[in-house]
Parts: structure tokens; sequence; C-alpha cells
């Protein structure tokens, strides 16, 4: 995956922090941050799992064609 598209997630995730519909996010977020983790680490494990689903999903979508 490249850095750009990293980027992209990585913004997605800071916006999903703070928009009412993705509470979930949030609360992973103060979790992750209470466990220790400094905030730009809880991000970027956040934008991680983000990352792997994308993959995921994407490759279904390729084998579908």
């Amino acid at each position: 995956m490249n850095d750009e598209l990293l980027a992209d997630l990585l913004a997605a995730v800071e916006q999903q922090l703070v928009a009412p519909q993705t509470k979930y996010v949030a609360k992973t977020f103060d979790r992750l941050t209470k466990l220790g983790l400094e905030e730009a680490e809880a991000k970027e494990e956040i934008t991680r799992v983000v990352s792997l689903w994308y993959a995921s999903v994407s490759r279904s979508y390729i084998s579908l064609m």
C-alpha cells in the first residue's frame, strides 16, 4: 500500500474520530490511549486496521470481476 493511500486513510480516521456516526472509532482511540499509546500511535494503529480492511475488500472486489 502506498504512502499516499495511507495518508488518505489517516485523514479518514481523523474525521471518524469527531463524527457522531462513528463513535466506535473514538471509543477505540480512547481505549488505546488509556492503554498507554500516544495519540499519534493510536491513530496509526486504527489506520492499519482500516488499511487491512480496505485491502481485503479490494481483493474481494477484484476477484469478482
